[in-house]
């Protein structure tokens, strides 16, 4: 039962490590989308 708690730990962690990667990834897109749209209007 004690070797449990430092799996889920770890699983914490890279869980957090992938929600910070997909954050800069969905801003990127966003920035992009962003750009293409100011570049259609010009």
């Amino acid at each position: 039962m004690g070797g449990a708690i430092p799996l889920l730990a770890r699983d914490y962690e890279r869980l957090a490590a992938t929600l910070a990667d997909l954050h800069y990834l969905a801003f990127a897109i966003l920035m992009l989308a962003n750009l293409v749209r100011t570049f259609q209007q010009s």
